[in-house]
């Protein structure tokens, strides 16, 4: 089942065991299984602010920007 949650320019996306964060359709954060992931890469205030909001300031595992999307399409 897809759920999808579009806010302006923020985008969530539930895909069976995995939710995405998009910012600018780009791949910022996830959850899996109930742990948190970020990119490392540093982005603007505004993505930096959907990151927080998605994770609602959780301790996230930072990846490599490849890395978190490989893990998103295990």
């Amino acid at each position: 089942m897809v759920t999808i949650q579009s806010n302006k320019n923020l985008h969530i996306v539930t895909l069976n065991d995995k939710t995405l964060c998009f910012s600018y359709c780009i791949l910022v954060a996830l959850i899996k299984e109930g742990q948190h992931y970020k990119t490392k890469r540093k982005y603007s205030v505004t993505t930096t602010r959907h990151i927080n909001q998605f994770l609602q300031d959780s301790r996230a595992i930072e990846l490599d920007q490849a890395e978190l999307e490989n893990l998103a399409t295990q």
